[in-house]
């Protein structure tokens, strides 16, 4: 298994209303270089105005598992890697691990990759290149035709990573899952300059907040939120009944918001109330440590200096770029994915 470090990062306690009940998620735990991948890919989101997808501790699981069984396979026999080994298609471990599925079923697709010299600094700049390669398309793009890579839909708001590289086989392993689930509107605290980058910990009080909507049942069901029409930010998981009024806090939805955290130091608690059209109604949360006196401390981009690799791919003036710097971006790939995986055959 890949080694990770701890990310604390309590995630969306959501409840339905009137419905009782709460979910709370587990600490988030990302290695430096599966938050590399994760910076990049919520870099990437950003500008197409799509909130961050948000880890989560069910998805990042399945990702180490997922590794961990590509890595038991020869390079020259991967069969087919959308199914794990024993035969398991993504949807029966979904359900394993707990992992919610609308009624329709689960909203889910993800991507394995195999690669010899393209380590985690490079891997999603060489995949957004080279995607429309059969190989290096996610399940969904194989498998039911869709044309939009996953980390551009709407449809998805939580991630799963596992990045490892195998000393034996001398080959990077990368498992990306993106999901979402009825009810987990995720809400994610950010700062100036880096907005990309999920905070924890903060110096000022100014932040970004950014909330997701509901993109898959639009409309909604008696059980599931439909498209947030309207929502209140607050420091209490009290909750109101839906009734758009600016006097009680109540706001048209965005998906970014500037936000002023109390001045009390210490563990805060932001609680995001969301209403759609028919009064349904959930609260989802997260939480961000306030301390005036915070040294900043170099980030994951910050050690891990990323070139741009369109760039290189481009420049034709010189030969020596990719004899020396550069040498690691040169196509050497040996193995990604299988020729089984571009066969859209149904699965158990």
């Amino acid at each position: 298994m890949p080694l990770r470090f701890g990310l604390f990062l309590l995630l969306a306690l959501l409840w339905m209303v009137p419905v009782a009940g709460a979910q709370e998620e587990d600490v988030i735990a990302l290695s430096p270089d599966e938050m590399f991948i994760l910076n990049q890919i919520n870099r990437s989101r950003l500008r197409e105005n799509l909130v961050h997808l948000v880890p989560n501790p069910i998805l990042n699981q399945i990702a180490d598992f997922y590794v961990s069984d590509l890595e038991t396979r020869p390079i020259n026999g991967l069969g087919d890697v959308f199914l794990t080994r024993d035969g398991q298609n993504f949807d029966t471990l979904l359900t394993e691990y707990g992992y919610q599925r609308y009624p329709e079923g689960y909203v889910v697709d993800f991507v394995p990759l195999i690669i010899r010299d393209f380590n985690p600094q490079q891997v999603i700049d060489y995949w957004y290149r080279n995607y429309n390669q059969t190989d290096l398309r996610s399940r969904r793009m194989i498998r039911e035709g869709e044309t939009l890579l996953p980390v551009f839909s709407p449809l998805y708001r939580e991630i799963g990573i596992a990045a490892d590289f195998n000393q034996v086989t001398q080959r990077y392993y990368y498992v990306i899952v993106f999901a979402a689930q009825p009810n987990v509107l995720p809400v994610v605290v950010t700062q100036l300059p880096e907005i990309s980058e999920i905070v924890t910990q903060v110096e000022t009080r100014d932040v970004i907040l950014y909330v997701h909507d509901e993109r898959i049942n639009r409309f909604g069901s008696e059980d599931i939120i439909g498209g947030v029409e309207y929502l209140r930010i607050s420091n209490s998981e009290a909750t109101l009944a839906c009734n758009f009024d600016p006097q009680l806090g109540w706001r048209s939805y965005e998906n970014e918001i500037a936000l002023t955290l109390p001045d009390e130091p210490g563990l805060q608690t932001i609680y995001v109330q969301m209403c759609d059209d028919q009064g349904r109604s959930i609260i989802s949360s997260t939480q961000v440590i306030y301390d005036p006196g915070l040294t900043a401390t170099p980030t994951v981009a910050d050690a891990f200096p990323t070139p741009n690799v369109e760039a290189i791919a481009n420049a034709t003036q010189t030969a020596a770029a990719s004899a020396t710097f550069y040498a690691p971006y040169q196509q050497t790939v040996e193995a990604i994915l299988t020729a089984t995986a571009s066969v859209a055959t149904p699965e158990p």
